[in-house]
């Protein structure tokens, strides 16, 4: 029995508070499988309490117990109750939804951002890239691409960006990738008060169209996800922030290429 028939045999019971907590861990499974009662407590406005009640009422001994199942639920899980799939998708395997995700990364993003992002790249005078945890993985996928492009590039090491802070300057830009979490507020916050001469541009690449500090950055990337295009599996949450990369170092090389055969 997965975590999302455990959930059904007990809906009978809950609360009208514990019916809202159930309608949340199941539409969005894959943000409440990456996050911490913290942060879920105050994306939606419910007391951590009442979430660590919720999964003991379903036969948890505690939340990380419970979000470990989700996660094997979740890779594992058809969703039936998505909105109906066209006839053309209603045969589907995984492989096409893969596919389908790529595309979809491809015109979310457009060519047009692609080509504003990589300006900013060519143009900057050093450029950071940073994510923490799993956020961590297509971060140094991209500093690691722009190296190669000979872009003077670097990874932040997660903890280590305000420290960072101290050699930027106003021709450079911070690369950040963070999936729903408020992972860097604090060096926002910190550059936010820094002079201008000292103060570098940001760029948020994230799944959440709102994202707790997309306001506190000066571009924002929201990537699209399985859940958000409401397929009946999962995938992998991090493909997109990858074909992103991906995308955007093709368009580089791309303008690279144009600018020096002008030269």
């Amino acid at each position: 029995m997965n975590i999302f028939e455990q959930m059904e045999l007990c809906k009978a019971d809950f609360t009208p508070r514990e019916r809202e907590i159930y309608e949340i861990f199941r539409s969005e499974p894959d943000i409440i499988a990456q996050n911490t009662t913290v942060a879920i407590a105050a994306r939606y406005g419910i007391a951590q309490s009442a979430i660590s009640r919720f999964c003991q009422k379903i036969g948890f001994n505690s939340f990380s117990d419970f979000r470990m199942s989700l996660a094997l639920s979740v890779s594992a899980h058809s969703f039936d109750d998505s909105p109906r799939l066209s006839d053309e998708k209603s045969n589907w395997q995984l492989t096409d939804y893969i596919c389908d995700l790529v595309r979809s990364t491809g015109h979310m993003v457009g060519e047009e951002t692609l080509r504003r992002l990589s300006h900013k790249i060519i143009n900057a005078g050093h450029i950071y890239v940073t994510g923490t945890a799993r956020s961590s993985i297509p971060a140094q996928m991209l500093a690691g691409s722009l190296v190669q492009l000979c872009r003077p590039s670097y990874f932040i090491e997660p903890g280590l960006e305000i420290e960072t802070l101290h050699i930027m300057k106003d021709t450079d830009l911070v690369i950040l990738f963070s999936a729903q979490n408020p992972t860097h507020k604090e060096f926002l916050g910190m550059a936010a008060g820094l002079s201008p001469v000292h103060r570098p541009s940001t760029l948020l690449v994230t799944h959440s169209p709102k994202h707790p500090v997309s306001k506190m950055v000066d571009d924002v990337v929201v990537l699209p996800t399985w859940s958000s295009l409401h397929y009946p599996v999962s995938i992998e949450t991090l493909t997109s922030s990858n074909v992103f990369c991906i995308l955007l170092s093709a368009q580089l090389t791309k303008d690279l290429a144009g600018a020096n055969g002008q030269q």
